[in-house]
């Protein structure tokens, strides 16, 4: 059975960008949604 994913992704996060192409193409999940939201300045900085 493929798991459903629910990806929410921060615009200023580069890390999210990465994580968004791996489960939009990897075969064993099945992304139902993304939801975007801004990242801040200091998710950024930690």
């Amino acid at each position: 059975m493929t798991p459903d994913l629910l990806f929410d992704l921060e615009t200023q996060d580069p890390d999210d960008v990465l994580t968004l192409c791996l489960v939009a193409t990897h075969p064993a999940v099945r992304l139902r949604a993304v939801t975007v939201t801004p990242g801040s300045p200091a998710q950024v900085g930690w």
